[in-house]
């Protein structure tokens, strides 16, 4: 991965990124089709801001290899 960051973002921030329902989100997870949540306490998750970043440039490298 480039970005080696260990930056945590909460859920608002994955939604304004990446803005699927929570639902669709954990779908995606448990498919292994979105990276993992991570527990950072009681009813708290957050995901690393570098697998969002990866994840989000894999949709527009597939979108760029459609056209």
């Amino acid at each position: 991965m480039a970005n080696d960051s260990k930056n945590l973002i909460d859920r608002k921030e994955r939604a304004r990124r990446v803005p699927y329902s929570d639902v669709q989100i954990w779908r995606m997870e448990r498919e292994g089709k979105f990276p993992a949540r991570i527990s950072i306490g009681p009813n708290r998750v957050a995901w690393l801001e570098s697998e969002i970043d990866a994840w989000v440039q894999a949709q527009l490298d597939s979108r760029d290899q459609n056209l």
